[in-house]
Parts: structure tokens; C-alpha cells; sequence
């Protein structure tokens, strides 16, 4: 009798990354929906029938978001049918389960809800991941027809459109309150204008920084209430005399630069309500919606009169850094510099702040020769573009001696052309240490592989074939290529322990413990060029490290000449036999005929 088909095996890893993209929607377990209701509506009166159900599969269990004609929220995964679906692409159909051999047998079949026909299409996100299905059920042997499967195909992207604007409006509203409670938050005070300058909103420490309540100030200048009118006054004639237009004493002076393409910031004395002076330094962006329409301007009041506190707290958390914190402005042309500089510098380049912080020389020449050219390479093209940087080099260090080190920044232009980078480097002498032990380990385990005279093949948990030594290849005269099990035997000239009779693919080895067996001196032969080699194959499942199946391998072992002496022996013995039965028979005659009496008395 033959083997119903495998229950689908998905892998670790895309398993994993499935399961995260479904959590991602954050949907599980949620109320029911009138917009997800309509859909399973609409697929059960299109198609026909009973049941209509949204189902989204988790790793234990499949749960419906909305379902019609059935009374329970969720049933195991194992006894699924969408299990099967979300492995496949398309509408997946079962048009009569008592016949299929891998839903005969089926609790959901053989009792409630009594299922004889099923269809689902896979609920795809946008990265490719099966998250679920849109399935249709009836009590009744059936099969869809090609309209019936365009429309529950149709009605199942209308359900992952749902899922994402579900996600984008729980997203949205998770940004609105973010943002609040980021601008209530801010350490520096945030205002909020519109386009002609009147406050919108501010934040706390704004109303803590200046003496007002944010009712005090929504709807009044900006300029006209908290700057000195003298000072932006003198602003706006230095303005208007490098631009050679008139600029207003106004908010105007304010977003001037922003519109040359610079950044507006500046230190400035705002007016606090009690009459006095708060220096800040004052930094203004505009604010542009999705279609990039302008819509009104932050502006941000660093508190001066902290600065020493913050530059403290600054030097503290950079010390529980494990590297160096850095900024560093980058002049083509010029000298270079470090406006800034963590302690760890020392650990890093056995240098401190005071060697460095006028020129990268003495840091350049801590690096290893031959990782200068590349590193200033890295630096131009990152300062070139704009990118992220990121590069590991070796560093002579005065005590340490030669270390590994990882160095990350971000580069922003300047308004006068530099680069100023913000980054950090860390020693990684010790990971590139266990990254070179490993691939030392990992090298040596590719030459004996390559080294065993016994042939080693090994497949992944869909069955492709990942690993072919070199006996495997000189045993078969081919390599590994992508292909379905049921094809092994054909393509890779596998035959019984005969030599003769091919062999049915579900007994190849490998696929055997694919499917969890642990097979042993299991006897067959390779056929290459109308000579059989005869092989003793030891196959075994391979498990990750959080259990799951990741595939399987066979070791195969030549007992080709061991099967020859086999058959010389058994030659040997028929030949022996043979010749040694003729004058054995008439010499036992010749006894039985004297020991009869018949030619006279025997002496004794």
C-alpha cells in the first residue's frame, strides 16, 4: 500500500521569519470585525458555500479572525488544512477529503464540522510570507470554479490590504503619541509654528525654559513675543545686505537660511516672561507632509546656561561605551580635527585627546601599513557620498600590541563644505579571533570531507541537496543539483543491492531519514557507465539547535570488492561440491555393496 503524502515540512528559518511577519501585524487574538466579517460574507455567497473563514496560523495553532459558519475561534495546527496552504502558492482545493489520503483520516473530516470540500488562498504580506488564508469549507464533495477561484484570490488581497491599513492606522496613532510624548519629553524646549510663525503647540520643558503655559503663547509670533525686536532687527540688515534683498525683521530672519539650503541654527537670547534673557541656541526645521508640501517649522531651544551639566552627563555614558565615542570633522583640503573625543580613546589608540585632537595623524600612523590606503579610501568614498561608514582594521597599539578594531560613523555636510562624522570604535580583537578559529575549523571540516574515500550527501528539510563530497561526485560522475527526491534515483543511477533493479525513490537513503529514519547498512548499488559499484549507506536526520529538523546526510561506503569475494566464495564451494560428488557416490556404493554380505563373509 503506499505512503499517504508527507505532511509539509517548512524550514527553521523561514518558519521563524513567517511567524515574526505574522506577529508583526499584530492581529492575533484580536475582537472581531466588521470590515473582515464582510469578506468571509462575500467568499461564502461567491463560492457557495457553509463556511467562510480568515484563518491566520501561528506556530501552534490556526486562529480566525473572522469566521462564518463555524463556531470555534482556532483549531491546532497539525490537523489543518491551511497548514497545507500557506506551504504552496494559489488557491489550494481538496474537492473531496474522505478521498484524500492526507485528510482521510482527519478529526476535522471525520467528525465536526464534517469537511468534504476545501479552498484557500495564501494571505501573502509584502515581503513574500504566508501568513494565513482566506478558506472556504462545504459538507459536500465539490471543486470551484475558475471564476469562484478568481474571486476568492481577488477577496484574499483585499484581506491583506486590511492587515496594512490596519497596521499603517495602529502605526500611525503609535507615531502621534510617540511624538507627543517625545516633544513633552525633549530635555530641549520644541516649538511648533505654522507657516506664517505663530506657535502651534510647545512642550514642557519650552514652558519650564521660558515662564509661559502653552495657552499663553498658541497663536501668538513667535518673534514678536519671545525674541528682542533690537536684536532681530540687526539679523535681518546683515541678512539683507549678503543676500541683496530686503528681509523683514521678523520671522523671516529666523528661516532665511533655510531657504538657501542651510541650517538655521544660531545662538539667540529669547525673552523669558519674567522679563529676563535665556540664551539658547536655536535650531529651526521646516516640517513637510508625505508629498512633501511645507506645512510649518520646528524649532528647538538648547538651554546654554546647561551646557557644562549636559557635557558632563555626555562624559559619563560615553565612559560606559566600550570604545571610543568620537566626533570628527573631515577637511579635504585642510587639517582635520576631533571636536570631540570619549576617554576611550586611550584604550583604543594608546593615545589621548590631547595628541590627537588637532590632527588624525598620530592616529594614522598607529594604524597597520597595510590597512592605511584602504582605510583613507573608505573615509573619502563614505565622505564622497554621504553614506554610513563602516570599517575594520588592525591597530598597532603601544601596549596591547597588535588589536582588531571596528570603526562605524555617519557623516553630515557642513554648511562651510567639511564632513563632520559621529561614531564609535570598538576593539573586536577577540570576536575576529573566534571568527578565524571558526573558519580555521570549518576549512579543516570541507578538506576531510573532501578527504573521506566514503561518499557524504546532505540535504536541507525541503529536500535540496546541500553537500556532495568529492567521492559522491566521483561515485556518481555528477554534482549536486536541484531536484525533487522522486527524481534521485533516475538521475543519480541508483539501483538495489542487485545491481540491476532500480531503485524506488521512498527507499533512497537520504530521503528515508529525511523523514526521520535512522537508517544502517542499508545495501544498494550506483550504476555509472554499465558498472555497478555496491554501496552500504548509514543515514541520518540533522537537528538545529532549537530542535527542529534542518535536513538529513548519508554516508555511503564501497563494499564493492567485498561483495566480489563474496561471490568468488560461493563460485568456490558450488565448484568443490560439484566435483567431489561424483567418486563420493560410487565409493559409498561400493562400501553399502560389501558391508551387504553379498561378496562373502568381511574380515574383521
Amino acid at each position: 500500500m503506499e505512503s499517504p503524502p508527507p505532511t509539509p515540512v517548512p524550514s527553521a528559518p523561514r518558519e521563524l521569519s513567517r511567524l515574526a511577519a505574522l506577529l508583526r501585524y499584530e492581529i492575533l487574538d484580536t475582537p472581531d470585525e466588521a470590515a473582515f466579517d464582510d469578506i468571509t460574507q462575500l467568499a461564502a455567497r461567491f463560492c457557495g458555500t457553509p463556511i467562510a473563514l480568515i484563518s491566520l496560523v501561528d506556530q501552534h495553532r490556526q486562529w480566525f479572525k473572522s469566521r462564518l459558519g463555524l463556531d470555534v475561534s482556532e483549531t491546532p495546527r497539525q490537523i489543518s488544512f491551511c497548514t497545507h496552504t500557506i506551504e504552496g502558492e494559489g488557491v489550494f482545493e481538496v474537492p473531496d477529503a474522505t478521498r484524500d489520503p492526507r485528510f482521510a483520516d482527519n478529526p476535522l473530516v471525520t467528525g465536526e464540522p464534517d469537511i468534504r470540500f476545501y479552498a484557500g488562498t495564501p494571505l501573502t504580506s509584502a515581503d513574500g510570507y504566508n501568513l494565513g488564508t482566506l478558506c472556504v469549507i462545504d459538507r459536500q464533495p465539490r471543486q470551484l470554479s475558475a471564476e469562484q477561484r478568481d474571486t476568492l484570490e481577488r477577496l484574499g488581497r483585499q484581506v491583506m490590504r486590511l492587515f496594512e491599513e490596519r497596521l499603517q492606522a495602529h502605526h500611525y496613532a503609535e507615531q502621534v503619541a510617540l511624538q507627543q510624548a517625545l516633544l513633552n519629553s525633549a530635555a530641549s524646549a520644541v516649538l511648533i509654528t505654522r507657516l506664517d510663525g505663530r506657535i502651534s503647540s510647545l512642550n514642557t520643558a519650552a514652558e519650564q525654559l521660558l515662564g509661559y503655559t502653552e495657552r499663553m503663547l498658541v497663536g501668538h509670533s513667535l518673534t514678536a513675543t519671545l525674541f528682542p525686536q533690537e536684536a532681530l532687527a540687526r539679523r535681518a540688515a546683515i541678512l539683507s545686505k549678503e543676500r541683496g534683498e530686503q528681509i523683514e525683521a521678523g520671522f523671516e530672519v529666523l528661516i532665511a537660511p533655510l531657504q538657501d539650503g542651510q541650517r538655521a541654527m544660531r545662538e539667540w537670547r529669547l525673552l523669558h516672561r519674567n522679563g529676563s534673557e535665556v540664551p539658547v541656541l536655536l535650531n529651526i526645521s521646516a516640517i513637510h507632509d508625505e508629498l512633501e508640501l511645507l506645512r510649518g517649522y520646528i524649532v528647538s531651544a538648547y538651554d546654554l546656561a546647561h551646557q557644562e551639566n549636559l557635557q558632563l552627563q555626555l562624559r559619563q555614558i560615553a565612559a560606559q561605551v566600550p570604545g571610543m565615542l568620537f566626533q570628527f570633522c573631515w577637511r579635504p583640503n585642510q587639517q582635520s580635527s576631533f571636536p570631540y573625543l570619549s576617554e576611550g580613546v586611550e584604550a583604543i589608540y594608546g593615545l589621548s585627546g590631547a595628541q590627537i585632537a588637532t590632527s588624525i595623524g598620530p592616529i594614522y600612523s598607529a594604524v597597520h601599513p597595510d590597512d592605511r590606503a584602504s582605510l583613507l579610501a573608505s573615509i573619502r568614498e563614505a565622505a564622497s557620498s554621504l553614506s554610513p561608514w563602516h570599517f575594520e582594521h588592525r591597530i598597532n597599539h603601544p601596549r596591547k600590541g597588535l588589536i582588531w578594531v571596528e570603526a562605524r560613523a555617519t557623516p553630515l555636510r557642513q554648511p562651510d563644505g567639511s564632513v563632520l562624522w559621529h561614531g564609535l570604535v570598538t576593539d573586536i580583537t577577540e570576536r575576529k579571533a573566534e571568527q578565524l578559529e571558526l573558519d580555521r575549523q570549518q576549512e579543516m571540516n570541507r578538506r576531510l570531507l573532501e578527504a573521506l574515500s566514503e561518499a557524504v550527501i546532505a540535504c536541507d528539510a525541503q529536500g535540496n541537496l546541500t553537500l556532495f563530497n568529492n567521492t559522491a561526485r566521483l561515485w556518481h560522475g555528477l554534482d549536486a543539483c536541484v531536484l525533487p527526491p522522486e527524481r534521485w534515483p533516475d538521475h543519480y543511477h541508483l539501483y538495489q543491492a542487485d545491481g540491476s533493479t532500480p531503485l524506488p525513490w521512498e527507499q533512497a537513503p537520504l530521503l528515508r531519514a529525511l523523514r526521520g529514519e535512522h537508517v544502517r547498512n542499508a545495501e544498494m548499488a550506483i550504476l555509472l557507465d554499465g558498472v555497478a559499484r555496491h554501496v552500504s549507506a548509514n543515514a541520518d536526520p540533522l537537528f538545529a539547535s532549537d530542535g527542529q529538523q534542518s535536513g538529513a546526510v548519508v554516508v555511503m561506503h564501497d563494499i564493492t570488492e567485498r561483495k566480489r569475494i563474496e561471490k568468488l566464495q560461493r563460485e568456490f564451494v558450488s565448484t568443490v561440491s560439484h566435483e567431489l560428488r561424483t567418486p563420493l557416490t560410487s565409493i559409498t556404493a561400493s562400501l553399502a555393496l560389501i558391508c551387504s554380505g553379498t561378496m562373502g563373509e568381511v574380515p574383521d
